[in-house]
């Protein structure tokens, strides 16, 4: 199991230990963890840019996964039919690949399930710059309805300096502030607060 923040281990081993054990919430955990890794290891490689020291490298990919596999560790254990997955948003113009995906809940696990909500996510360095960019040319997927968009999910930590920063006397970013978000939440289903040193761990543990 790669991060006890993710309740996968927690929650496999009351499921082995209960009488009858569930079989089905077991397996549906079990393969939550298997595509978190397989995530996490695909996108690695960003690590190994010239550009990783600026732009965080893995982590703004990581935390993508990371956030997608918590809320469906939550749904799970609510006995829920809603799923989180990270994906390509038409619409959206960037240079870096990131910000061309986003995190997106459905009403199950088929990519063909109806549309219940959506988030942008930024992690990275200089999160005031992530802020700038973003403001300058928002981000607008063509197949995604703006009524159920939450915003832009931070890790805990980046979201309280960004936070403070667009609330600043003058700041040119203060139009980000009402955007921000730390967690994806749906229908009671809601994400822990990670840090960028908590993503960092998972995506580390789960690399090797």
């Amino acid at each position: 199991m790669v991060q006890p923040r993710l309740n996968v281990a927690n929650a496999v081993l009351a499921d082995l230990k209960c009488e009858p054990c569930d079989c089905l919430r077991l397996g549906l955990l079990l393969e939550e963890e298997k595509r978190l890794l397989k995530g996490i290891k695909m996108d690695a490689r960003y690590n190994k840019t010239k550009t990783a020291d600026v732009d965080g490298g893995a982590i703004p990919y990581w935390f993508k996964h990371v956030l997608a596999s918590a809320f469906n560790v939550s749904a799970i254990l609510q006995a829920s039919e809603l799923r989180a997955a990270v994906e390509d948003a038409p619409g959206i113009t960037s240079r870096n690949p990131g910000e061309k995906k986003v995190v997106v809940v459905r009403a199950g696990a088929e990519p063909s399930a109806a549309l219940v909500a959506w988030a942008h996510t930024r992690s990275g360095p200089d999160v005031e710059a992530l802020a700038a960019a973003f403001l300058a040319a928002p981000p607008a997927p063509t197949t995604l309805s703006a009524h159920v968009g939450q915003g832009v999910i931070l890790p805990k930590d980046e979201l309280a300096e960004l936070t403070r920063k667009a609330r600043a006397p003058k700041s040119e970013i203060a139009e980000i502030a009402a955007l921000l978000t730390n967690a994806l939440t749906v229908d009671g289903i809601t994400t822990p607060d990670f840090t960028a040193k908590d993503v960092a761990a998972i995506g580390e543990a789960a690399s090797l």
